[in-house]
């Protein structure tokens, strides 16, 4: 992943906002790391692009590992993910009906 364009060597300093792996980091990471260890090691040059890459995937494999094995067991029964499918179909429809209820009272329509 690219990360900020004036960190050419790793003893640059760089600037987080500039970088789209900060922009990552603001979903996955806790703030007090982000504060402690990700700004000044890249602002400072305490540490390269690919370390701070290290923490974030520190933090984003715990959030997504358990989607990625949940989308693998879906592929591995098709007929499985078909009947999630339509379970969740069937409960946004539901949702949908109640919205749209509402909706149509406040506009007064019914």
């Amino acid at each position: 992943m690219v990360t900020d364009p004036a960190r050419k060597r790793r003893s640059d300093p760089g600037d987080p906002d500039k970088c789209p792996v900060y922009d990552l980091h603001k979903v996955f990471t806790p703030i007090g790391v982000r504060e402690q260890t990700i700004i000044p090691g890249c602002t400072r040059a305490l540490f390269g692009c690919l370390d701070c890459k290290d923490v974030l995937l520190q933090h984003m494999l715990p959030v997504l590992t358990p989607i990625r094995e949940k989308r693998e067991e879906l592929i591995a029964r098709p007929a499985q993910s078909a009947e999630v499918l339509n379970e969740g179909s069937a409960r946004a429809r539901t949702v949908a009906a109640a919205t749209l209820k509402e909706a149509r009272e406040a506009m007064h329509l019914l």
